[in-house]
């Protein structure tokens, strides 16, 4: 899932038509739910109760720090255009997906 969201991020990046760029974005936002909601029931799924409250928060909190990063991004996209930047975090996303799906075995035989 989260390689079809980089993917789908490249894909926006390239096209030039609306049809095409609302296309691209119908699917990224499709791809970004299924992976919020898979790891989010991996994340209850593994980790102990005890313990499921603080990694919770820490996720939630991890998610509104992401919204800081929107400045180094838009000083990326200010500096060698938006085209450019989302082509190369939709690659980043999509090689690390790939990677971590071939490296982490126990992830790919979650009972």
């Amino acid at each position: 899932m989260a390689s079809l969201f980089g993917l789908a991020v490249i894909g926006f990046s390239l096209t030039s038509s609306l049809v095409g760029a609302a296309l691209f974005f119908v699917l990224t936002g499709v791809a970004f739910q299924l992976l919020q909601t898979t790891s989010m029931a991996i994340t209850q799924q593994v980790v102990p109760g005890h313990l499921l409250g603080r990694v919770m928060g820490i996720l939630l909190l991890s998610n509104g720090i992401t919204q800081l990063l929107g400045v180094v991004v838009g000083a990326a996209a200010q500096a060698v255009g938006l085209v450019v930047v989302y082509f190369v975090l939709g690659l980043a996303v999509t090689v690390f997906t790939l990677l971590v799906i071939a490296c982490q075995r126990p992830l790919r035989t979650l009972d």
